[in-house]
């Protein structure tokens, strides 16, 4: 029973050890508050609805940020969504985009401008200075030109990028209110941002040639109205966005559903496969064999539901998930593992009771009623705390009728509050002898006439236990075990069982003896 406890407790401590160490995907915080869809946090679920309520989703430039600038990004608005009102959220958001967007353009303007060599003539009808531009300037020559030179000037306005940012933003909203209503406006322009966004092109050369005259810049062709294809498609592409968006959320459900279980079934067949490869004489082919292919289906079922769960969000969009195993069939798979275990338990179990049985230690259990436990309480309020032990012919514990009639039978009963593995230390071995042990000590110190005294200092015995008395009543423990027991009243106070190492936490054992298992 007590193999069986402990084994139930080490599967929810991995399964809890695992949640743990879950991150969210997009800010990358620890965290064990996911959203049911996914395995995002709250806050960062909260973004993504903002954007998808406001925008349709995420724009593409936030999505093509690097993934420290993305984290970075969810990470911080999440942390200020906590103390922001619900109608101040959009703007939250919607701010910190600008700033992460707008930086990210500048970066990259700065990063491709270019260099252009050019004639000093042209150079200076363009209003260089052209003295300057021979000292500081590069040189280089060209076979039609002759020497040109460069001058790099680099004029990035921070304002005009954001001012296309809050334009492209304005534009989306705008696209979006009209599709939900069904209606085409004029589009909006964002406060603070030109007529026009300001493109990044190629400057031309203003050099007029003798063979052909000056060319007036062609206009601009008007804009026309958006193609009915082309909004199909746009409809079509977010329709297919959407339906992979659902699958990656149905198929991660999935997978983090079966992924504690099969972590900690994988663990025990590892376990169990390599205490079988040294005894494989006690087992039949049959269940080595069922070890091995359980352990290699759990496996694949675990390595699929990891690459599920682990998937990046460029994958999620760009690609369906595949589609993971029922979640029944791999709960079968689980329960046959474990029936397996089972089966193998057994086995070593039958082993050690012919062990047993060949050294002589199979003796037939004491029957009901025998006195096989040892207590002692000196006193009516001692007894009553005390009565809670256990039989040995029936695993049962005796009532309180029942442990009133060992008090009543023998009149030096006693309390073990050691482990069954102590009481094997003491000279004669046995559970049943500690007052056998015990007696010749009491009398020893009642001839010495300082049994008080005596009895609240202690006296060590063979087998790292202590004897010690207090209120009255007699325990024989090791040390940390009377330091925890020492203070304890009512009838809480002590309910150990010797026989399987556990005891009722309220009995203080369980702070200093880490082997007890609380059985409340």
């Amino acid at each position: 029973m007590a193999s069986s406890v402990a084994l139930v407790e080490t599967q929810e401590g991995d399964v809890a050890k695992a949640a743990d160490k879950a991150s969210c995907v997009k800010c990358g915080c620890p965290t064990d508050d996911f959203d049911s869809h996914s395995l995002q946090c709250r806050q960062c679920w909260n973004v993504h609805q903002i954007l998808y309520r406001h925008l349709g989703g995420a724009p593409s430039t936030l999505q093509s940020l690097q993934p420290d600038e993305q984290k970075k990004f969810f990470k911080d608005v999440g942390s200020k969504m906590k103390i922001t009102p619900k109608n101040g959220r959009w703007a939250l958001v919607r701010a910190a985009m600008v700033k992460s967007i707008t930086h990210y353009r500048k970066e990259e303007r700065v990063n491709s401008v270019k260099r252009k060599f050019l004639p000093l003539s042209v150079l200076e009808k363009k209003g260089y200075d052209v003295d300057a531009i021979k000292a500081h300037g590069d040189r280089r020559e060209d076979e039609v030109f002759g020497e040109v030179f460069a001058a790099p000037i680099l004029t990035i306005s921070n304002d005009e990028i954001q001012g296309e940012v809050e334009q492209e933003l304005a534009q989306k909203e705008w696209a979006l209110k009209s599709k939900k209503k069904g209606e085409r406006t004029q589009k909006p322009v964002a406060n603070g941002a030109s007529d026009q966004a300001i493109p990044v092109e190629d400057e031309v050369w203003e050099v007029p040639s003798d063979d052909e005259p000056a060319r007036e810049p062609a206009s601009k062709a008007p804009k026309k109205g958006v193609d009915k294809e082309e909004q199909q498609a746009a409809k079509e592409a977010a329709k297919q966005v959407k339906l992979r968006e659902n699958a990656w959320h149905r198929e991660t459900a999935k997978a983090a559903k079966v992924i504690g279980p099969l972590n900690t079934v994988i663990k025990a067949l590892t376990s169990a496969q390599l205490r079988t490869s040294k005894n494989e004489e006690l087992f039949d082919t049959k269940l080595l064999e069922g070890i091995t292919e359980a352990l290699t289906k759990l496996t694949q079922f675990k390595t699929r539901a990891t690459a599920l769960i682990s998937a990046s969000a460029l994958q999620k969009l760009a690609e369906m998930p595949q589609t993971f195993e029922n979640v029944a069939d791999v709960q079968a798979n689980v329960k046959a593992a474990q029936q397996v275990l089972t089966d193998v338990r057994k086995v070593f179990a039958e082993k050690a009771e012919a062990a047993k049985a060949a050294k002589g230690e199979g003796a037939p259990k004491a029957k009901a009623g025998a006195k096989s436990l040892s207590v002692k309480g000196a006193s009516e309020r001692a007894m009553n705390e005390l009565w809670n032990l256990r039989q040995d012919d029936e695993g049962k514990k005796l009532t309180h009728s029942q442990f009133g009639r060992v008090v009543h039978d023998n009149l030096e009963p006693w309390l073990a509050t050691a482990k069954h593995v102590q009481f094997d230390r003491l000279d004669g071995g046995k559970v049943t002898l500690p007052i056998t042990r015990l007696r010749p000590c009491l009398e020893k110190m009642t001839a010495e006439s300082n049994v008080s005294e005596e009895f609240e200092r202690g006296f060590m015995l063979s087998g790292g236990l202590q004897f010690k008395q207090s209120l009255k009543a007699f325990y024989l423990a090791d040390m940390d075990a009377i330091r925890g027991t020492y203070s304890i009243k009512g009838s809480a106070g002590l309910r150990p069982c010797i026989h399987c190492d556990t005891l009722k936490k309220d009995s203080g054992l369980l702070e200093h003896e880490a082997s007890y298992v609380d059985i409340s």
